[in-house]
């Protein structure tokens, strides 16, 4: 088992100016400043890279757990518990993504991949 606490939201800045990077509301069209938070990262960057978690069903399944795992992390301790095998497939699918990673956002986020680079094999508290 491995243990993740998770890290608190990012705030995305633009990584030539500083100045936080805006982006449209999905309904209003309004431009708003965004915090990425570990779930946002990990469900769109991570779990759905097809390499890792598509193409058969046990790979779907074991996304399915992860995802379940997270959504239960961040409504209740804010500790990340993952079996080893789900660790493992998680941990390999952060450091060689089959599409990339765009830039200017995971060098923002790289708290959430250290995170759980350095997960824990005893429970956090």
């Amino acid at each position: 088992m491995k243990y993740i606490k998770i890290p608190a939201p990012v705030l995305l800045t633009d990584p030539l100016t500083d100045l936080p990077m805006r982006f449209p509301h999905p309904e209003s069209g309004e431009m708003l400043i965004k915090n990425i938070s570990f779930q946002e990262f990990m469900f769109q960057s991570v779990l759905s890279d097809e390499k890792h978690f598509g193409g058969n069903l046990d790979l779907i399944e074991q996304c399915m757990k992860i995802r379940t795992a997270i959504r239960e992390a961040v409504k209740g301790n804010g500790i990340l518990e993952l079996e080893d095998a789900d660790y493992k497939l998680f941990l390999e699918a952060i450091r060689h993504p089959s599409k990339g990673y765009q830039p200017a956002v995971v060098c923002q986020c790289l708290v959430f991949t250290e995170a759980v680079k350095n997960a824990a094999s005893a429970a956090l508290n």
